[in-house]
């Protein structure tokens, strides 16, 4: 799949932005891009060659750790290909509930609490898949 926005490099970034905070007017856009067109610096070598943070496997993408948030790039997940997609599969229920979380009285911790979910239902996933 090329590039949404120069149409030359492979996809190497899906991002989903919501464009409002407040949850009666977010709208959200997806977008797949290469590296250079998404502006996202390049991940660490060392952070690559840890393997996916749920199974060990090799580098596929990265995700953000909502659990120990910070703006270093050696904070985030690496992921494998097959937990990617299970991730992503996840996500976009996660994505259609964050509306609804928004609306809370304390989203940060709604928010924190899903994440914790997400992060045990990702576990167990590979649980599961390796005993196969």
């Amino acid at each position: 799949m090329l590039c949404e926005k120069c149409h030359q490099r492979e996809v190497t970034v899906f991002l989903t932005e919501c464009e409002e905070t407040t949850p009666a007017n977010c709208s959200t856009q997806s977008s797949a891009l290469c590296a250079e067109c998404s502006g996202f610096p390049r991940l660490p070598e060392s952070l690559i060659e840890k393997g996916c943070h749920y199974c060990g496997g090799p580098f596929f993408s990265m995700a953000v750790n909502l659990l120990e948030p910070s703006e270093d790039l050696a904070s985030h997940w690496v992921l494998c290909y097959q937990c990617a997609r299970e991730n992503f599969r996840f996500m976009q229920q996660f994505e259609t509930d964050l509306l609804q979380l928004l609306a809370t009285p304390n989203p940060e911790a709604q928010i924190l609490q899903r994440w914790r979910k997400h992060d045990q239902h990702m576990r167990d996933w590979v649980s599961r898949r390796d005993a196969k």
